[in-house]
């Protein structure tokens, strides 16, 4: 009699991709770059974003909390202006 060992492979993890997009005054370009790359991601929580945005440009900062609103995992990183 012969006994047939058998496993189940453990549903793999989605690989996470880490995008930096460096940004500066165009928070519409920004949104649509961020829904492009997310609409495109295997997994909603495949995707991470690093944006590096000026301390001082306030309209793409909102705009970056209005993304972060819908589940996007972001990461801000922000620097002094030049």
């Amino acid at each position: 009699m012969e006994t047939k060992l058998t496993a189940e492979r453990p549903t793999p993890l989605p690989t996470t991709v880490s995008v930096l997009l460096p940004t500066r005054g165009r928070p519409e370009w920004l949104k649509e770059s961020v829904m492009s790359l997310w609409s495109q991601a295997a997994h909603p929580n495949a995707l991470e974003l690093i944006l590096k945005v000026d301390e001082d440009d306030e309209p793409t900062r909102k705009m970056v909390e209005e993304l972060a609103t819908l589940g996007i995992r972001i990461i801000l990183w922000c620097s002094p202006s030049l």
